[in-house]
């Protein structure tokens, strides 16, 4: 068949392709209801953040299930749906960079620092520990509008005890080469079902520990809790949910750090501030949460971000999971410019910012 025979075809599918993208998903936007939404949040039974979580090799959020959204709702979301509009200050705000060395970081001690994204390191007594190091773009889905406060071959650099968190397997969290590059004696820590991942990239000799929900751990005399999120997870040529995701509290013994995991919001935040209280930094997730009929189950708008901080009941809250990568809608500037506003008392970080931590 010519080109010329194939073109009535390939516009004839394209139009069937759009009609059913309207007929599956036509009204998904109308019938959003953000009052609803919040309603049935407020309405959780807690007990069920203690439940089991997982049913033949899937995980699952026990207290609130969510609706999986398929490819013709992703679709609808990335080509059909009706974008909002920005202003020129929304789209051009960028934090800063300012980069890291390993010569700094060999030789500091007691500090943490905001790499970009979702990444964080933080070195104490020695340990050096990293969360969800990704030095570079997303392979094949997105590249950066900042770039991160630590390079491939600074990180290559970094000396003595090193442990590695991971919060779950997506892409902007999980990320082969920044894996790959880290040094021989790097440990891992990760969530239930993740360490298949981490040996494929590593090798079968890594040092990788799994952690279920409310489990403990220790990096010598560093304790570090994995604690329930309201996500999900998959990888390619992965089932959905086939590992776990969470958050992260590092209790150093004289600091207490909440690492958020991505997260829609949810009464975890006052769960958490009765079981772990006294928390002193807390990194909270705000990114990727327009348009909200697709985001608001798996992520938090800016407002949601404050609430659950102060429902957690922290010290400084330090607004992370923005500036690097548009993931949502929304511009890579818009969760600080936004947090800012409403709660002037958090801390916004340029990349590479230090933040020194009691001896």
């Amino acid at each position: 068949m010519n080109l010329l025979k194939k073109i009535p075809i390939i516009v004839m599918v394209i139009l069937m392709t759009s009609t059913l993208v309207y007929s599956v998903n036509g009204d998904i936007e109308k019938l959003f209801d953000d009052n609803g939404w919040k309603e049935s949040v407020s309405s959780v039974d807690t007990s069920l953040f203690y439940a089991p979580h997982s049913r033949d090799g899937e995980y699952f959020n026990p207290w609130l299930e969510m609706d999986k959204k398929g490819f013709f709702t992703v679709l609808k979301w990335r080509f059909f749906s009706k974008k909002a509009k920005y202003t020129a200050g929304e789209e051009n705000f960028f934090p800063g960079v300012s980069y890291l060395t390993s010569e700094y970081i060999n030789s500091g001690d007691n500090f943490m620092s905001w790499i970009g994204h979702a990444s964080v390191l933080i070195k104490v007594s020695g340990d050096v520990i990293i969360i969800d190091p990704v030095f570079g773009d997303i392979p094949f889905v997105k590249k950066r509008k900042v770039q991160s406060a630590l390079t491939f071959e600074e990180a290559g650099k970094i000396k003595g005890n090193i442990t590695v968190l991971i919060t779950h397997n997506h892409y902007d969290h999980l990320d082969e080469e920044s894996i790959k590059c880290l040094p021989e004696q790097t440990e891992f820590i990760v969530p239930a079902g993740l360490s298949p991942e981490i040996l494929k990239m590593r090798g079968d000799n890594a040092d990788v520990t799994e952690m279920d929900w409310w489990e403990n751990t220790f990096i010598n005399t560093i304790k570090v809790t994995f604690l329930p999120s309201q996500h999900w997870s998959r990888r390619a040529f992965s089932g959905v949910n086939s590992s776990l995701w969470g958050s992260f509290l590092i209790n150093t013994g004289k600091n207490k750090i909440f690492i958020c995991g991505d997260t829609g919001y949810s009464r975890l935040y006052k769960e958490f501030s009765l079981k772990f209280p006294g928390i002193d930094y807390a990194f909270i997730s705000a990114g990727a949460y327009h348009p909200r009929w697709f985001m608001h189950y798996a992520h938090q708008d800016d407002s949601e971000a404050i609430l659950g901080f102060k429902e957690l009941k922290a010290e400084k809250m330090i607004p992370f999971h923005w500036g690097s990568f548009r993931l949502g809608d929304e511009p890579v500037g818009h969760p600080a410019i936004h947090i800012r506003k409403k709660f002037p008392d958090a801390i916004i970080m340029d990349h590479g910012d230090i933040i020194k931590l009691d001896k």
